[in-house]
C-alpha cells in the first residue's frame, strides 16, 4: 500500500485476502460507499485501481454500474466498462459469475446471507491430462472466505476418459473457492482449474459447472480438458 497522503487520506481500500479470493461483500461494500460519496457533493470523484489496473477494478466498478443502476444487467455494465477502458475486458468466468450475482440480488433486492450447505460430493466428468502420460493425479483444497476449509489428495492416476468423484460430508457458507491441483513425479504440482461460488445462489441440490464456467478450464488452450468436461457438486 503506497503513502495515502499523497491523496490526502481520502483512499479507502476493498481489497481481497492476500490470496486475491475477493468475497460477494467486497464488492457490495465498495458500491454502496462509491454510490454515497457521488451523491454527496457534484465535485466528488472516485478512482479505482488495483494491482494491473484492469481486473479487479472493471470487476469493482461493473458492479457499482448494477447496484446504482446505471446499468440494467451485468453484461451492459461490462460492456460500458470495456467502452471506456483500453483492454478493459472482464474475462474470468468467477468475475462474471459474481457481477451475475450481483446482478440478481439487486433485482430480488435479497442481500446474500452466508447461507450453510452441505457438501456431499464433487465430481469431474473426464480427468484432465496435464501429467507426462497425459493422465492427472488429482488433489483439491477448498477455501471458504479465504481461509483453509478442507483438502483431499488422491494417490489415484486417472485417464483422460475416467469421471472423477470425491465423497465428501462438508459444510460450507458464503464464499467458497475450491481448487484443483494435479501431482506428477516428474513435473511436480500443476494448477488445473479452480471453481469459485456463494452459497446464497445455489438453487438446486446438484449444480453443475461447464468448463466455459470454470477457471483455467475455459480458454483450454492446450487441449488439456475434453469439450464437454464438466464439474458436478452434490449438496443437501
Amino acid at each position: 500500500m503506497y503513502d495515502t497522503k499523497m491523496f490526502g487520506g481520502n483512499v479507502v481500500s476493498f481489497a481481497p485476502p492476500g490470496n486475491g479470493f475477493f468475497r460477494i461483500t467486497d464488492l457490495w461494500d465498495f458500491a454502496n460507499f462509491t454510490d454515497k460519496w457521488l451523491k454527496e457533493q457534484d465535485e466528488n470523484v472516485v478512482l479505482v485501481h488495483c494491482k494491473t489496473g484492469t481486473v479487479l477494478s472493471g470487476l469493482y466498478i461493473s458492479a457499482y454500474l448494477v447496484t446504482s443502476r446505471l446499468c440494467w444487467t451485468s453484461e451492459q455494465a461490462m460492456k460500458m466498462y470495456r467502452s471506456k477502458r483500453e483492454n478493459g475486458i472482464i474475462s474470468l468466468p468467477y468475475h462474471k459469475r459474481y457481477l451475475k450475482y450481483i446482478e440478481n440480488s439487486v433485482i430480488s433486492c435479497d442481500q446474500p446471507e452466508d447461507i450453510t450447505l452441505q457438501l456431499t460430493s464433487i465430481s469431474l466428468s473426464s480427468a484432465p491430462a496435464f501429467n507426462e502420460d497425459g493422465r492427472c493425479r488429482p488433489y483439491f483444497v477448498i477455501y471458504q472466505k479465504g481461509e483453509k476449509l478442507y483438502e483431499d489428495r488422491s494417490e489415484t492416476s486417472y485417464k483422460t476418459n475416467d469421471v472423477i468423484s470425491f465423497e465428501l460430508s462438508l459444510a460450507i457458507a458464503g464464499d467458497i473457492s475450491i481448487i484443483f491441483n494435479s501431482v506428477s513425479d516428474i513435473l511436480g504440482t500443476q494448477e488445473m482449474f479452480t471453481l469459485h461460488f456463494h452459497t446464497f445462489y445455489l438453487n438446486s441440490s446438484t449444480v453443475r459447472f461447464r468448463r466455459n464456467m470454470i477457471d483455467g478450464a475455459h480458454l483450454n488452450t492446450f487441449k488439456q480438458f475434453l469439450d464437454s468436461f464438466s464439474v458436478t457438486l452434490e449438496l443437501k
